[in-house]
């Protein structure tokens, strides 16, 4: 059924930022022809492969986190404090089909005798059973640990939250990572400096940065932490596990890296997940750390296979893609056997890229603006998997 929709909104159109540029295209748009963006602080819309707009949402979101399925969507709107942070399910005619706040998780986890957060960040999505997994912050005052002392220690608490928003599950960073252990680079938050909401300090230390969450094949959580150049695994048992965390993998994890390339572990990733086999894993390797050493140090789409058991790693796919994207990023593979990788903060730009798996670019299109997350589609109705 066709349809014509009203004007699309100048924060969209009107902005010089919202032009698409196809930098390469050597292939037809095949199944995943739906191009879903969600930039950063802005209206998330889809285009076409060509950069048409095709669809948009009225509303600025701070992270478009998921597609969802029957064409509804997981977004985090952000604000000064607790009660202002909201996570969001709409759907394509942009009503919110259900809402709450982190003063509302707050009050439930208080009940349970948990930690406060702040504010939720970067990630909620949908788990199998039709659970949300969504992030928040967590701050401690700590001395003798990651100095000066005192100082404000920002880590990240999973919550698990039940369809109704009732929290069934949580993990607490501080429970269960060395916290001697600072960010790689020696982050550092300010209140309103582009981190997150702070609250017991005007500053802090960016401990640990998680940026994704996922549900793994055999029922536990992978937890992406940027800072800490790490993909953990958790003891979940789909919601009946004490969170202890199975292996990290990254450089200085449990994982040995099978490569003569002497910078093959990813840094400060984003969007770390593996696929239906729960061995191929697949994300978007910043490469900051890698960047910090060698300042012509590119990003990378890095596809990897791991052997838990014998805790070894291989890389399928280790694909260069001539930009340095200093943060945000996503990683896909798409119906047809290819990688989809957004380069989200390339400069004040973001690269979208089609790889094949023997690392051709296939498509690259350019948005004039940074982007969290973008997601090739065949429908805006059925998710992604």
């Amino acid at each position: 059924m066709q349809f014509t929709t009203g004007s699309v909104p100048a924060a969209i159109t009107g902005l010089s930022a919202a032009k698409q540029q196809v930098l390469q295209s050597s292939f037809s748009a095949g199944p995943d022809w739906i191009l879903l963006q969600g930039p950063l602080s802005l209206p998330p819309f889809a285009t076409d492969l060509s950069g048409d707009i095709i669809w948009y949402y009225p509303q600025a979101l701070s992270f478009l986190t998921r597609p969802d399925v029957d064409g509804r969507f997981l977004g985090i709107r952000n604000g000064a404090d607790s009660a202002a942070s909201v996570l969001r399910i709409f759907d394509l005619a942009g009503n919110t089909i259900q809402e709450t706040n982190a003063a509302t998780i707050n009050a439930r986890l208080a009940a349970l005798g948990k930690r406060q957060i702040g504010v939720f960040h970067h990630e909620a999505r949908r788990l199998p059973d039709g659970n949300i997994a969504t992030l928040g912050t967590v701050e401690q005052i700590l001395t003798g640990v990651q100095g000066p002392d005192p100082v404000n220690v920002i880590g990240d608490m999973i919550i698990i939250l039940d369809p109704n928003f009732q929290v069934v599950w949580t993990w607490d960073s501080f429970d269960y990572l060395d916290v001697t252990r600072k960010a790689l680079l020696g982050e550092t938050c300010k209140k309103n400096g582009g981190c997150m909401s702070l609250f017991l300090a005007p500053d802090g230390n960016d401990w640990t940065h998680a940026n994704a969450i996922q549900q793994t094949p055999d029922g536990n959580l992978l937890i992406s932490l940027r800072h800490q150049d790490w993909v953990v695994k958790l003891d979940y048992e789909n919601g009946k596990g004490d969170g202890h965390v199975l292996w990290r993998l990254g450089n200085a994890g449990d994982f040995t890296i099978q490569s003569d390339d002497p910078d093959a572990w990813f840094s400060h990733q984003h969007d770390a997940n593996f696929l239906a086999d729960n061995v191929t894993l697949a994300l978007f390797d910043n490469g900051n750390t890698r960047r910090a050493a060698d300042p012509n140090a590119h990003s990378r789409g890095q596809v990897l296979i791991v052997d838990e058991d014998n805790r070894t790693v291989n890389l399928l796919l280790n694909q260069d893609l001539a930009v340095y994207s200093a943060a945000v990023g996503s990683a896909q593979r798409l119906r047809s056997g290819d990688y989809h990788f957004d380069a989200g903060f390339v400069g004040l730009s973001a690269i979208s890229f089609e790889v094949t798996s023997t690392g051709n670019i296939r498509h690259a299109i350019q948005a004039g603006y940074p982007e969290y997350r973008t997601f090739r589609m065949s429908d805006l109705y059925s998710g992604i998997d």
